[in-house]
């Protein structure tokens, strides 16, 4: 469950977000600041695994 709601989440964004910025894929991540890029990708991690954790 964590998965698919993580794959959607992705999907989203990366769709409608550098939609809506004009940017490519390789200048999102190339923007991205480290450290705040690091806290979101681990709170997406937990995001997908909370599931576990909770059932």
């Amino acid at each position: 469950m964590g998965g698919i709601g993580l794959a959607l989440l992705l999907v989203a964004e990366f769709s409608f977000v550098l939609w809506v910025r004009g940017v490519s894929l390789r200048e999102y991540f190339a923007t991205r600041d480290p450290v705040l890029g690091t806290v979101y990708y681990i709170m997406l991690l937990v995001f997908a695994v909370m599931p576990v954790f909770v059932g």
